[in-house]
C-alpha cells in the first residue's frame, strides 16, 4: 500500500474545485455534484474533504456528462499534484 502524500488530501470547497478545474465561483458545483454524481468527497467537522487520486478517477468516468451540464471548457477536470 502506497503512502498518502499530503497535497493528495484536499481541504475544503474551494481546494476540491480548484482541483476540479472550476472557478472558486463553482463551490455550489462541487456541494451539488456530491449528492447528484457520487462526487467522492466528505463532510467531516464542518469541512469538505477529497483526495486528489479519487477525484481523477471520479472525474474520468464523467467527463462527457459534467462538461454538458457546465458548458464545454468551463471544467478542465482534475490537475494532479506537481
Amino acid at each position: 500500500m502506497a503512502a498518502q502524500n499530503s497535497d493528495d488530501l484536499l481541504q475544503g470547497v474551494k481546494e476540491i474545485a480548484q482541483a476540479l478545474g472550476l472557478g472558486a465561483k463553482h463551490r455550489q458545483v462541487v456541494r451539488s455534484w456530491v449528492g447528484r454524481y457520487g462526487l467522492p468527497a466528505v463532510f467531516l467537522g464542518g469541512r469538505w474533504y477529497a483526495r486528489r487520486e479519487a477525484l481523477l478517477t471520479w472525474w474520468r468516468d464523467r467527463e462527457g456528462r459534467l462538461q454538458v451540464e457546465l458548458g464545454a471548457g468551463v471544467a478542465q477536470g482534475p490537475r494532479r499534484a506537481s
